[in-house]
């Protein structure tokens, strides 16, 4: 069981770089660059950033796939609480990982456009009304 500093370092983390993403992401929004007909266009590009978080979530496959290599190759066992269930293949694991991603990668984009057009203070209470309707709806 983690200690109570630990679950208030998590806390707190999660609360700054979520912060800090939005805030970045705002900025990335605000940036100007000059076209090759010297008009000046703002980055409103959110696909953009939904392309980079999906790259981001790709590269994970990677350290799962070599983790299972490593596993496979010196037979080590599973960590605790991250056994794969006897008969269940590789491929079902990231079938079950997979289509929460694509989930996750729909609402991302969706709320980088979303962003787009309002104050970033706003897009974090709307996201945080979210985690707190998905858990009164739990229960």
């Amino acid at each position: 069981m983690a200690s109570l500093l630990a679950k208030a370092i998590v806390i707190a983390g999660m609360l700054l770089f979520g912060t800090c993403t939005v805030v970045f992401q705002k900025m990335i929004f605000s940036i100007e660059g000059e076209g090759l007909n010297g008009d000046v266009h703002s980055f409103e590009k959110p696909w953009f950033q939904t392309e980079m978080m999906f790259i981001g979530m790709f590269g994970c496959l990677f350290v799962f796939e070599g983790k299972h290599l490593i596993q496979k190759f010196f037979g080590k066992k599973a960590e605790e609480g991250h056994e794969t269930k006897p008969g269940q293949s590789h491929f079902k694991t990231y079938l079950i990982v997979a289509i929460p991603a694509c989930c996750d990668l729909c609402a991302t984009a969706l709320s980088n456009v979303g962003l787009l057009w309002i104050p970033a203070s706003i897009w974090q209470m709307l996201r945080g009304s979210m985690t707190i309707f998905s858990a009164i709806f739990t229960k």
